[in-house]
C-alpha cells in the first residue's frame, strides 16, 4: 500500500499544545470589559487564553474576524455576568446569533470559543 502525502502542510498539530497556550504567539494575562457594555466599544480579545474581569452585568468584549481553526478561551472572573460580540466589520456570528446580538458568559465561567469556518465562531460553556 503506497504512502500518498497529507493535504495538510508540515507543521505543528492539534497534539502540540505549545502553539495553543501561548496564543499562537500571543498569551495573556488579564482584561477589563468595556464598561456599559455594547458591541462598538467593547475590549478586542487577541489572546488564545484570556482572564476578563468586569464591574457591571453586561460590559463587553469582541472577538477578533472568525478564520477557521482559531479557538479563544475566556475565563470570567468577575462577580457579573460579560457580554461576547462578534467582529462587527466582519459580520461574524456566534453560535449562529449575529455578531451585533452578541452572547452572555456568566459570571465565573470560562468559554471555549472556535471557529468552525471564516465568519462562524461556536461555543461551549465550562460546568
Amino acid at each position: 500500500m503506497a504512502i500518498t502525502p497529507s493535504q495538510y502542510s508540515v507543521g505543528p498539530g492539534l497534539q502540540d499544545m505549545g502553539l495553543f497556550a501561548q496564543g499562537g504567539g500571543r498569551s495573556s494575562g488579564t482584561f477589563t470589559a468595556a464598561p456599559g457594555g455594547g458591541q462598538l466599544n467593547a475590549t478586542l480579545i487577541q489572546a488564545c487564553l484570556s482572564v476578563v474581569s468586569a464591574a457591571t452585568a453586561a460590559d463587553s468584549v469582541m472577538m477578533p474576524p472568525a478564520r477557521a481553526g482559531e479557538q479563544r478561551w475566556i475565563s470570567n472572573m468577575s462577580l457579573v455576568a460579560i457580554q461576547i460580540f462578534g467582529d462587527p466589520r466582519a459580520g461574524d456570528t456566534i453560535q449562529g446569533a449575529a455578531g451585533s446580538t452578541g452572547i452572555s458568559l456568566p459570571s465565573r465561567k470560562t468559554m471555549m470559543l472556535f471557529a468552525v469556518a471564516p465568519g462562524a465562531w461556536q461555543s461551549m460553556l465550562s460546568a
